[in-house]
């Protein structure tokens, strides 16, 4: 999935069920004496002319991102809109995000000065950390020096010391080799992230990773997928989102930060479908930690898994796996609450995506 992420990494679902460069983005809004932001403006400012739904729907995102301190904003892709489609904005998001908007009715809110962009292609929404987070949206060109590339500035879209959520139209479609689109944004926590805005073959955001394979922003259209705030008992009337069949999760490699999972369908005793493998890749190294069976056991992954030690995981955890195939989303046991190792310690639930390569 993020396949890179997630990623993905995350893991942002499980952040909803605990609560419910850059020099660049310096220059706006400084004053020409040179002093740093007013201490004042430490004071929480809500974001302006948006509905009072709207502000706590920006603040409930807020408060997951806060929950990493390396997270520099939330990102999500809201589709393609062609360069001839008429339909309002507002309308356009509803036809392809209803669920999300739900979610996050910020969404049809953003002033028409935080629209960017030509007004068609690929569209994102960029919402900074916190209200005290800067933000610069760029055209940029692309500069070769000796064997490096490296992206300039060749136009200001946004730029802004006490950055709002914006909405970001991409062009992608064209003929450039590279990506002409440049997020940068720098918390008040120190957290940073430079984005060019790109999805995967899936239409997932390819986001930005540190150096220890921390995601730098997260993907906050999933929150409009599973948000677990009426987990467990109605997670199933998402019906976009199926309980998937042993032929769909088989023989893949579905990974989180720090774990990676097969599953084979070979030659293991009924029920069960096939041996499991679970590696620790959190020094990105596959360290091969558990081995056991696996089988569907109705809207279950049923896992009988041991370390080297003979520690015994055993439980059926509901499972359910995104339209595409390429995202599952794990709960721990509803009967018994024992968690597979794959989850962090004191989460309830967690993300799978599929790695490649």
């Amino acid at each position: 999935m993020k396949k890179s992420i997630l990623n993905r990494l995350f893991s942002v679902l499980l952040c909803m069920i605990l609560t419910f460069g850059l020099t660049a983005c310096s220059e706006k809004n400084v004053q020409s004496d040179g002093a740093e932001k007013n201490v004042m403006a430490a004071e929480k400012e809500e974001p302006k002319g948006f509905s009072a739904e709207a502000i706590e729907s920006i603040e409930w995102l807020r408060q997951d991102m806060a929950l990493e301190e390396n997270i520099a904003g939330a990102v999500a892709y809201l589709g393609y809109r062609a360069q001839d489609d008429k339909t309002p904005l507002t309308d356009w998001m509803k036809l392809y995000n209803m669920n999300l908007i739900e979610m996050m009715p910020f969404l049809l809110e953003i002033p028409e000065e935080n629209i960017l962009g030509p007004g068609y292609g690929d569209v994102y929404c960029i919402v900074p950390r916190d209200e005290m987070t800067s933000l610069a949206v760029n055209y940029v060109t692309w500069k070769t020096t000796g064997t490096e590339s490296h992206a300039e500035a060749s136009e200001i879209l946004y730029r802004s010391e006490y950055a709002e959520p914006v909405l970001v139209f991409v062009n992608s479609q064209g003929n450039a080799a590279e990506p002409y689109i440049e997020i940068n944004l720098v918390a008040n926590n120190g957290a940073e992230a430079t984005w060019y805005p790109q999805v995967d073959e899936y239409h997932d955001p390819i986001l930005p990773m540190n150096e220890n394979r921390e995601l730098l922003l997260i993907d906050f259209w999933y929150y409009g997928v599973v948000t677990g705030l009426e987990f467990p008992e109605n997670l199933n009337e998402y019906s976009w989102w199926s309980v998937p069949t042993e032929d769909e999760i088989a023989f893949c490699n579905w990974v989180n930060n720090d774990w990676s999972i097969f599953m084979y369908q070979d030659n293991a005793d009924p029920p069960y479908a096939g041996t499991v493998e679970l590696y620790d890749i959190s020094d990105m190294n596959y360290d091969l930690v558990y081995t056991g069976f696996w089988c569907m056991e109705g809207d279950c992954l049923r896992l009988e898994i041991s370390d080297y030690n003979g520690y015994v995981v055993s439980g059926s955890f509901p499972v359910l796996i995104q339209p595409e195939g390429y995202s599952l989303y794990v709960e721990q046991d509803r009967e018994t609450g024992i968690c597979p190792p794959f989850f962090e310690e004191g989460m309830t639930s967690t993300d799978l995506w599929q790695a490649y390569g």
